[in-house]
């Protein structure tokens, strides 16, 4: 029986994947925002590392992402990964105190 649901939801997964997977030639679109300083920024994913990790987050409304601040911190502790790290909010600002608070301040944000 579990191999059946197992199956199963494998199967949705695949078509799940093929349904939402970009179309052959996509890009990532430009991002734009702001910087911790306040200043305009895009950032032309095209031409950044293979491998990127966007850190996502709402310093307003999101208990999970108070709550992964700890696990963000040690993968951005980690002088080997932290450079592939692009840290994120659609939100306008962030406040000083929320970035310093999570020991995030030498890596750049992109807010907006």
């Amino acid at each position: 029986m579990n191999r059946q649901v197992e199956a199963k939801l494998n199967a949705q997964i695949q078509q799940a994947l093929r349904t939402h997977a970009p179309l052959p030639g996509w890009s990532m679109p430009t991002l734009k925002g702001k910087t911790s300083r306040g200043q305009d920024e895009e950032i032309i994913l095209q031409r950044s590392a293979p491998k990127i990790a966007l850190l996502v987050f709402d310093p307003m409304n999101c208990p999970t992402c108070d709550a992964n601040w700890t696990f963000w911190n040690k993968m951005l502790a980690d002088a080997e990964i932290s450079s592939r790290f692009l840290v994120l909010t659609t939100a306008a600002s962030v406040p000083k105190e929320y970035w310093q608070q999570r020991h995030i301040t030498s890596h750049p944000l992109l807010a907006g």
